[in-house]
């Protein structure tokens, strides 16, 4: 399939997955909607968004990630009062039946995607369909072939420990992340906020994750910051602004918190496909994409049972919050142990010049 069928597939599915939520009343036929459908039309889309703005960018690679992640990001900052609206005037049913109409609108928007080589010229497509008619001696041989070019390009990547750097920050970032808008409604109803106080910092949070997405590139696109000083510096914040949402009681403060824990994730989101594609190469970038969706999918799902622990137990969220401040602080140094190794291989190689 072409990148664009799969882009157009990946919408359909994901918003029909929503508009089928409103068919069910129970919790099953919502979590098989939303937990299967929607979420393969969304593992279909994410990637090959990734691998349309790494092929068309290469200077502002980093900018033109962070703006393409601004559509989400504003959904993201006015969705609590939206949907509080839409659950309050037109129910659960109504709410995923508007939401699903929406999302379908991405469909048209697919209908755009393209990569570089789409472009080719008709000679060019011409010479291409000779040589593969050429090659292409026996079909079973040529999918024998193709499968193996697969294993091995999976297999050449876990061998890379920064494979796993990336990885495991990504992992990070969803942990630290989704635990958060997760558990921060309960944990500010303990400290006695109502519902709208609580949807302040929640936009508070989606508005420093919207700055972070379409300012931070130019850090590193400009060369002011290397990729992994942002990373580093951006899990360290991260971790801070924890620590502060956790001891602070007012409102500002809880507001402020969650705006510079939305920036300095804003930061790393839009970083990891370019620092795929930066370490590895855009002929693997898309293995590189969907292997780490895999292991970051199959390790994200004790994340609910993570978080029903602390909850059913009627345990503090704050020992959880600690926690997500711990992994971040690993990650930040695993990018620190990065960025010393780079600055010891520079100092060679200018030691090697003069």
């Amino acid at each position: 399939m072409s990148l664009r069928s799969v882009h157009i597939l990946g919408s359909a599915m994901s918003a029909s997955g929503v508009v089928l939520c409103a068919a069910f009343q129970s919790i099953t036929g919502i979590t098989v909607c939303l937990g299967v459908i929607t979420a393969i039309g969304q593992g279909m889309i994410f990637p090959s968004n990734s691998v349309v703005i790494n092929s068309h960018f290469n200077t502002y690679r980093a900018s033109a990630s962070g703006i393409s992640y601004v559509g989400t990001t504003i959904v993201s900052l006015v969705s609590p009062p939206v949907v509080f609206y839409l659950m309050d005037t037109y129910g659960l049913r109504g709410t995923f039946l508007i939401v699903g109409g929406l999302a379908m609108n991405g469909i048209a928007g697919s209908l755009l995607v393209s990569r570089p080589e789409d472009y080719r010229t008709s000679v060019t497509l011409a010479k291409e369909s000779i040589a593969e008619d050429a090659d292409d001696h026996g079909t079973f041989k040529h999918v024998v072939s193709k499968v193996k070019k697969v294993f091995h390009e999976e297999l050449s990547l876990l061998k890379k420990p920064m494979y796993f750097v990336i990885v495991g920050s990504v992992l990070a970032v969803r942990y630290m992340m989704g635990v958060f808008i997760i558990t921060a409604v309960d944990y500010a109803g303990m400290k006695g906020l109502d519902r709208w106080e609580i949807t302040i910092f929640l936009s508070s949070q989606s508005a420093g994750e919207m700055c972070g997405r379409i300012f931070s590139g130019q850090l590193s696109d400009r060369k002011i910051f290397h990729r992994r000083d942002v990373m580093a510096a951006a899990f360290l914040i991260m971790s801070t602004s924890l620590v502060s949402f956790m001891c602070s009681e007012s409102v500002v403060v809880l507001a402020l918190s969650s705006f510079t824990l939305g920036l300095a994730s804003g930061c790393t989101i839009i970083l990891f496909s370019v620092l795929y594609s930066e370490y590895f190469g855009l002929d693997l970038l898309p293995t590189a994409l969907t292997c780490a969706a895999l292991i970051n999918g199959l390790l994200d799902a004790p994340k609910p049972l993570l978080i029903g622990h602390y909850r059913d137990q009627g345990r503090s969220y704050s020992s959880l919050y600690m926690l997500l401040c711990a992994i971040g602080l690993v990650a930040s140094l695993a990018w620190i142990i990065e960025c010393f190794h780079q600055w010891v291989l520079s100092r060679r190689k200018a030691g090697e010049v003069r």
